[in-house]
């Protein structure tokens, strides 16, 4: 799920279109155990052009998404010089999934020929 409402980044070219939002993976180890634990990795995500602006319209904090795309690693330096590497994923494709949970589907009662 979304971090936190997507960001649109100012760019200098206004032909390009960028927004940047991070988003959750939940994992849980040794569930229904008294070890049960919760980890939650983040994984920050940049969406160019058309895709980037149906994510900034569409998407806000909490939502449950499906990201597809490729690991980039960029490096810059920073305001004292030292070289800092980021890494993220470049989406090709971001889907809004409407629900996490997927109920069973009802029995129908059979009609019985008297």
């Amino acid at each position: 799920n979304l971090g936190d409402d997507p960001k649109v980044v100012e760019l200098k070219n206004d032909e390009k279109f960028l927004t940047v939002f991070s988003v959750a993976i939940n994992e849980v180890f040794n569930k229904g155990t008294k070890d049960e634990k919760q980890v939650v990795d983040w994984i920050n995500v940049k969406a160019w052009n058309m895709l980037g602006k149906a994510v900034a319209e569409k998407l806000k904090k909490a939502d449950y998404v499906q990201v597809q795309g490729k690991l980039k690693t960029d490096s810059y330096d920073d305001k004292e010089g030292n070289k800092k590497v980021v890494t993220y994923l470049l989406a090709s494709t971001v889907h809004k999934i409407e629900s996490i949970l997927s109920e069973k589907p009802k029995k129908k009662k059979s009609k019985t020929a008297k």
